[in-house]
């Protein structure tokens, strides 16, 4: 049997420790607000965050969830705006203590890493965390003509994107060479 939830804070005294809870982040619009303003976005919207959190054994929980969004940014190169629509699963397990590795054990990237448990599991924290992830970290118009721009003082031959590569220089100089 699991219960529903729809809250933000998941506190651990409410939950029961054998059963799994359910849960559906309801956004109010001054949150909303609030990560626009944090990830720089123009817009956010269909954002969507939920899953469940279950039992994990010793005390401590897993949450596995999903996220989604769509997002407004402002592209990089040209400032015009930038739509994406991202979805992605979140792992995540919590637990009262963290051991440290020990000499044997190594670090690996991809394994699942453990979070200290608190007294509450604050899903707003992680849907934050997980966006912020999920953006791209240049967001680009697609098929943007890049400008070419051609540098130099007033009466010389302008530095551009071929002439610039030192190492063409030495290709022609082998090439007179030979």
């Amino acid at each position: 049997m699991s219960k529903k939830a729809i809250v933000s804070i998941l506190e651990l005294r409410h939950l029961v420790k054998n059963q799994t809870a359910n849960f559906e982040l309801a956004f109010t619009q001054e949150f909303i607000n609030s990560i626009k303003l944090q990830l720089n976005l123009s817009s956010l919207q269909k954002a969507n965050f939920f899953g469940s959190l279950a039992p994990l054994g010793q005390g401590g929980w897993r949450l596995a969830a999903t996220i989604s969004a769509t997002v407004e940014q402002q592209c990089s190169v040209t400032l015009e705006p930038v739509f994406s629509s991202m979805e992605s699963s979140v792992l995540r397990n919590f637990r009262g203590e963290l051991s440290p590795l020990s000499d044997n054990q190594s670090y690996d990237e991809t394994s699942e890493a453990d979070e200290v448990l608190g007294k509450a599991i604050y899903l707003e924290t992680i849907f934050c965390e997980e966006l912020s992830l999920l953006l791209p970290d240049y967001p680009k118009v697609k098929n943007i003509n890049y400008l070419k721009n051609n540098y130099g003082p007033p009466g010389s031959s302008p530095l551009n994107d071929e002439t610039s590569k030192p190492f063409a220089i030495l290709s022609d100089f082998m090439k007179k060479l030979s």
